[in-house]
């Protein structure tokens, strides 16, 4: 666990790689004709962008995927560039991507703006695109891609086939009793859910509607790379898991076709986005415009209209879940993941409720203040708490107070900012190493009433997309969820829970149970993204050239 956890603040480290490939060979006149037709297609693919984008407001709220995304106009283009570049690279390795086709354009910045902007841009004034939304992952090595290129790894270096994701799952995690910390409560792994989704949300590969496609088991598209499921499975018994590949991107801002990297669509900041949003739409969207306040709604259930305590979250368009009596839509909040689960929307909740405490404390306390006025201060001051929690508190939980930097525990303001540090997440990182989390999951969620009595456990599939479940008045709504999080103690890294392992998002599909294996998905991504060998990891962290397990 020790090695795991100091290479997850490795992974942290500025560290970016470049890598070469040798010219084809090609005589010049047939390099300049590859070079043409390239740049056609993409001004084809410029000119398309006009009509064809799907609109910023899309949300795609599909309960058989393993994340909910929303597509960008940016995400979008950046994706539809990079896979015409990668295309034409596999032909020759030569071509280059003319600056007018580089979606990373400049970005001019108000030198005299107080406040942060909503998609990171311009907190490195010398940098703006650094760490901002819509730009590439960064990496600790250069990616393991079958040609070197973009092709997901199915050999070994040996070159033997690797081993099914699902083998490797139930070998190195097998079906076991959960056991317990004894003083690191359920809020840890979930908070640590909701600040990541503050840094990191990978784009997804989408159609011209902006719609996620998702792969039939049968797809032979490169872009589908499903697992074949193994057969008298005697945990999860399925044709396949269906799986998309993550989009394509540039890996810097020069657009150099070196290899594929991936998208992501948040600001690598702890800046709040998660509770705030990432685009000026979705913030608005957020607003009441009225004393700074963020927008609420009321818990109504059935025709008793009985109101559980408290505010809860707006609702979005897309309908989450429902009962015989009535249908219920998903929460709105800064991040488009929020209905996940709903430990993830209680989480949600508790920051925009106490968003709207503080606005209203500085309206009292300023009543000359507009409402922009308010919302801004009281966003700053939230996104503080935030930094401050995940710093000061979570943190030295994982890696232990000795392992911090020196920055971190001073009282002061601190005052060695360097913008020629890169700031944007690691692939490693959001791809494998922060994922040590999902071990940390309970199967069940015990609930309490106001009263500390226990109400009947949840499972923790059960709660994934089940909005009605926050209204629920004999539960007692998203409150008892808290309360359950705060007492429930979680499990102990290393093993994955057997709802997570087996039951995921799991639905009736054509007479068949089908769901997802996380630790099956978190291996098959790694090999999508090109994430290294584990023993590379091991050695330039620790020095230690592994042969064997």
């Amino acid at each position: 666990m020790r090695l795991v956890l100091i290479s997850i603040l490795i992974f942290l480290v500025l560290n970016e790689s470049a890598y070469s490939y040798s010219s084809s060979g090609r005589s010049a006149s047939n390099k300049k004709k590859v070079q043409n037709e390239m740049n056609a297609e993409m001004e084809n693919v410029m000119t398309k962008k006009k009509v064809n984008l799907p609109k910023n407001s899309k949300i795609e709220c599909d309960k058989s995927q393993s994340n909910v995304r929303k597509t960008t106009d940016d995400g979008f283009f950046i994706n539809q560039m990079a896979s015409v570049a990668l295309n034409f690279a596999r032909s020759d390795s030569t071509v280059q991507v003319e600056s007018k086709f580089c979606p990373f354009t400049k970005v001019d910045c108000d030198l005299n703006y107080k406040y942060r902007s909503v998609d990171g841009k311009c907190n490195n004034l010398d940098n703006p695109l650094r760490g901002a939304a819509n730009t590439p992952y960064k990496r600790l090595l250069p990616p393991a891609y079958e040609d070197n290129l973009e092709t997901v790894r199915s050999k070994a270096v040996s070159g033997e086939p690797l081993p099914h994701p699902r083998i490797i799952s139930l070998t190195i995690s097998p079906p076991s009793k959960n056991q317990f910390e004894r003083k690191i409560t359920q809020v840890f792994p979930i908070f640590g859910q909701f600040f990541i989704h503050d840094s990191a949300l990978t784009s997804a590969n989408t159609d011209q509607n902006g719609m996620e496609i998702e792969c039939p088991c049968e797809s032979t598209d490169p872009i589908c790379i499903g697992l074949e499921w193994p057969k008298n499975d005697q945990f999860l018994n399925q044709k396949c898991m269906k799986f998309t590949r993550s989009s394509a991107t540039f890996p810097d801002f020069e657009c150099s076709i070196a290899y594929r990297e991936q998208l992501n669509l948040l600001s690598a900041y702890l800046d709040g986005s998660v509770i705030y949003g990432i685009d000026q739409e979705r913030a608005n969207q957020l607003r009441t415009f009225s004393q700074g306040l963020l927008r609420t709604s009321e818990p109504i259930v059935g025709r008793q209209r009985r109101v559980l305590n408290g505010s809860y979250l707006p609702l979005a368009d897309d309908t989450c879940s429902s009962t015989e009596a009535k249908a219920f839509n998903c929460f709105l909040a800064g991040e488009v993941r929020t209905s996940e689960n709903l430990a993830l929307v209680s989480m949600h909740t508790l920051f925009m409720r106490e968003h709207n405490r503080i606005a209203g404390a500085l309206a009292v306390n300023n009543p000359g203040w507009t409402d922009e006025e308010i919302y801004q201060e009281a966003r700053r001051i939230v996104i503080a708490i935030l930094q401050h929690i995940v710093y000061s508190e979570w943190l030295p939980i994982l890696i232990g107070e000795e392992s911090l930097s020196p920055d971190l525990t001073k009282t002061e303001y601190y005052t060695g900012y360097d913008s020629q540090i890169n700031p944007a997440i690691a692939n490693e990182f959001s791809t494998a190493a922060f994922r040590f989390g999902h071990t940390l999951i309970r199967d069940k969620f015990t609930r309490y009433d106001e009263n500390d009595q226990k109400i009947k456990a949840i499972n923790f599939t059960d709660m994934s997309f089940k909005s009605d479940w926050a209204y629920n008045i004999k539960g007692e709504g998203i409150q008892s969820i808290l309360r359950g999080m705060v007492t429930d103690k979680c499990k102990k890294f290393g093993s994955f829970g057997f709802e997570l392992q087996n039951k995921l998002f799991g639905k009736i599909e054509n007479n068949e149970f089908t769901a997802i294996d996380l630790l099956s998905a978190n291996i098959q991504r790694g090999r999508d993204h090109g994430i290294r060998p584990y023993v590379d990891y091991v050695k330039i962290c620790h020095g230690i050239d592994a042969k064997d397990f």
